[in-house]
């Protein structure tokens, strides 16, 4: 049997052997220092998100506030420990993420709230209004959350009207089966669910009913004023397209709802709506976020390593 040879260091070698403690030690903290870069901005992200989606309704200016505290909170980070110049890069590379992450959360904390949140609350907090005739002025169903119309109502598909910009815009007067003649004072929306003219398939307009039933479209008029989705601006421009091509006569402001057919089935629609938009936005941030920081943190590894060597030249050459 050959004896297994040892290495036998001799004096005066320095020991050039891994301490194993060392290395897992320090690639335990490079690990924990990448995950501070998207860990941080991702859960500003979340935060300004929520705020947005969930609590913007009832406590506008709260979220606002939530808002200023994240931004302020980033420039704080970006400004940390500025007396050390190895540490610079770092934390101003996580500041800048996580003031970008909080403003991107904010715009997009607040469409979802406007296209989905915003539609589960109006219905659910706004008033609920039986045997409805179309012919009523709208300007008294302003604070309308559900309306279970008369017999004998339709949504009038034959002057129906869609307007193209990005996505088709869909409308159709809301009008009695029995006189399509008179003022058209509601008018049924969706997207992309209808052709130019004289067609419109959305939500349950195309089944039909005895009991027909619509929840009011939400436009947003709260503290900022009359601040609503773009949405909202090109569903009235396609309203007045309409009224032109047909004709179509109202007595003032229309009222705009979705057409359907079980109320509380489409508003939980719109709650689960609002729950995927924001997990799907949430995911999409983090993988972001994941690109980015990896990204930011291999700059800031690199800028350190630079000035710890010329700080290491600077004290030999002194």
């Amino acid at each position: 049997m050959w004896a297994q040879r040892v290495p036998v260091m001799k004096e005066g070698w320095p020991d050039r052997r891994l301490n194993t403690k060392t290395v897992v030690g320090t690639v335990g903290t490079q690990m924990y220092e990448c995950i501070e870069f998207f860990l941080e901005p991702w859960s500003m992200h979340c935060v300004a998100t929520f705020l947005f989606m969930f609590l913007f309704r009832l406590a506008p200016l709260l979220c606002c506030i939530g808002a200023m505290f994240l931004v302020g909170w980033s420039c704080v980070v970006m400004t940390r420990e500025r007396t050390n110049p190895m540490q610079d890069n770092k934390w101003l590379g996580i500041g800048l993420l996580m003031l970008a992450s909080t403003i991107l959360g904010t715009i997009e904390g607040y469409d979802g709230y406007i296209n989905y949140t915003g539609q589960y609350y109006s219905a659910l907090d706004g008033r609920v209004y039986h045997e409805v005739e179309p012919t009523e002025l709208a300007e008294s169903k302003t604070d309308a959350g559900e309306i279970f119309w008369a017999p004998d109502t339709i949504v009038d598909v034959t002057r129906a009207s869609g307007l193209v910009v990005k996505d088709t815009f869909c409308v159709a007067p809301i009008a009695n089966s029995n006189d399509l003649t008179g003022n058209v004072e509601f008018w049924a929306v969706g997207k992309n669910c209808c052709r130019f003219r004289s067609s419109f398939d959305c939500d349950d307009a195309g089944v039909p009913t005895d009991t027909p039933q619509s929840i009011a479209y939400y436009t947003y008029g709260g503290m900022f004023g009359n601040m609503t989705s773009s949405d909202t601006h090109f569903y009235k421009l396609a309203v007045e397209q309409a009224k032109a091509d047909f004709g179509i006569l109202s007595s003032g402001e229309v009222k705009l709802v979705h057409w359907t057919h079980d109320v509380e089935a489409t508003k939980s629609s719109y709650l689960w709506a609002s729950v995927w938009f924001y997990i799907g936005h949430s995911i999409w941030n983090l993988l972001i976020n994941i690109l980015m920081g990896s990204v930011v943190f291999l700059y800031t590894k690199s800028k350190q390593q630079q000035n710890e060597e010329r700080a290491h030249a600077l004290a030999t050459a002194i």
